[in-house]
């Protein structure tokens, strides 16, 4: 318990049940934009989809408009959560980040030049944080913001030998090759 009031709330926890809340419906969305001061025409499903429907993220996407960086107060809540895990784990999330959806562990762990089990493990750790879940086989963000987040906790030229990296698992031949060059190049 380093921040303040840890201690706190891990008491709290053993005291009560944890209730789950989810994200608001895309109707909902639409309802709290239209609330919002200022607020143009959003596409709600669009915005519900990278948000997962969290108020407190809808309300500061929107608030920023068509800018491409997240807002501070989002992006401080989930670097903070991700700064939790250790370094290595860290790195892996930023791999999955720039793979995109659909990506194994295999392919991930080929682009860290890491162990598939390693990978898993820092998945799993990232899973018991709430930051990613299994589905399809697979790991994923439990929210598309985490993605983000996590993609942006590399400097760009660690997210290019990424993407190089990537280029070359999915290639299968660990080589770098021209089209794995060509797409770290493009990629940021």
């Amino acid at each position: 318990p380093d921040e303040p009031g840890a201690e706190s709330l891990a008491g709290l926890r053993r005291q009560g049940d944890v209730v789950v809340v989810r994200g608001l419906a895309p109707d909902a969305v639409a309802q709290l934009v239209r609330a919002l001061p200022a607020a143009g025409p959003v596409d709600a499903a669009r915005l519900t989809a990278r948000t997962g429907g969290n108020p407190l993220f809808v309300r500061e996407l929107v608030t920023l408009g068509d800018d491409p960086e997240l807002p501070h107060a989002v992006r401080d809540v989930l670097t903070r959560n991700l700064r939790r895990l250790e370094p290595a784990a860290q790195e892996t999330l930023t791999v999955l980040a720039l793979a995109g959806p659909l990506v194994s562990v295999e392919v991930c762990a080929a682009a860290l030049g890491a162990e598939p089990v390693t990978v898993a493990e820092h998945l799993d750790q990232a899973a018991a944080a709430g930051i990613v879940g299994w589905s399809g086989g697979g790991p994923g963000f439990r929210h598309p913001l985490y993605g983000t987040a996590a993609a942006a906790l590399a400097a760009p030229a660690r997210r290019r030998e990424l993407h190089v990296a990537l280029a070359d698992a999915w290639e299968g031949d660990g080589e770098r090759s021209e089209r794995g060059d060509r797409a770290a190049r493009a990629a940021v």
